[in-house]
């Protein structure tokens, strides 16, 4: 998957179970093209799963970056639980989203 091809597909509301939401600070990292941690997805897609390409997007549904998901959504899901009950033994750590291209990285 491309930006371009991304942009494309998220003209359709269902295109969204498949993107991942990073936290306000690691939108500049992943911008320029690089990995989202999972301890940055603010918002996770049902449909991501691993190994999936995947379109990072901010909140207003604007494509930052494209790549390819090293976990399925259930690792974010448990993830973002523990962060809301704050319990930080548990959570997991790494790399969630290995990003391919960001829309900063590009030459035009």
């Amino acid at each position: 998957m491309t930006i371009d091809g991304a942009k494309l597909f998220l003209k359709q509301k269902e295109y969204q179970s498949n993107c991942v939401v990073p936290v306000e600070d690691a939108i500049p990292f992943v911008s320029e093209g690089r990995s989202l941690f999972v301890k940055h997805v603010l918002k996770c897609g049902e449909n991501v799963k691993c190994g999936s390409d995947v379109a990072v997007i901010d909140k207003n549904q604007s494509v930052l970056a494209v790549g390819r998901s090293l976990l399925p959504f259930s690792y974010y899901l448990q993830s973002l639980d523990d962060i809301a009950d704050h319990n930080m033994s548990s959570l997991i750590r790494g790399i969630g989203i290995k990003i391919r291209e960001g829309i900063k990285s590009r030459s035009t």
